[in-house]
């Protein structure tokens, strides 16, 4: 469900900057290296892209998402959820190819590392990633408010 919600506020995000693909893109600080081998690989869709081992590849996302956060939102390693946030640090016009879609790619990655095996209990690594597309949804319509 968090997934569905996710992809459409990332729809509703990419409408509202009339679909321009030249947004300004995320920097390559701390950026999973994953982001770099799909951009080289001529940006294949199709194929499951391999994030190596989750909890590397955790830490590099947290630390990649943190990095393009407003500085109002960050309290230590921890990102806090501001209900009146009109200063974006530059998100807001991280649209098109090079911007959202690339942070909906590494979470679809990492999802599907995560979500091979159905489990009866979500694992450590399964919460953190609802924990990201939660946080990466509260973005979007935040920014929605704004934009």
């Amino acid at each position: 469900q968090s997934w569905i919600q996710l992809v459409d506020s990332f729809i509703n995000f990419e409408r509202v900057t009339g679909f321009d693909v030249n947004g300004t893109k995320f920097t390559t600080t701390s950026r999973p290296e994953v982001v770099a081998q799909f951009m080289q690989g001529a940006r294949g869709w199709s194929k499951q892209w391999p994030i190596g081992p989750v909890n590397d590849f955790i830490t590099k996302w947290r630390a990649w998402w943190l990095a393009h956060q407003p500085a109002a939102r960050i309290e230590g390693n921890h990102l806090i959820r501001l209900e009146k946030l009109s200063e974006w640090n530059g998100l807001d016009a991280k649209h098109g190819r090079n911007g959202f879609l690339m942070v909906m790619g590494t979470l679809l990655w990492w999802g599907e590392a995560v979500f091979v095996q159905p489990r009866s209990k979500p694992t450590e690594e399964q919460a953190e990633w609802e924990l990201a597309v939660e946080d990466v949804t509260w973005v979007l319509e935040h920014m929605l408010r704004t934009v």
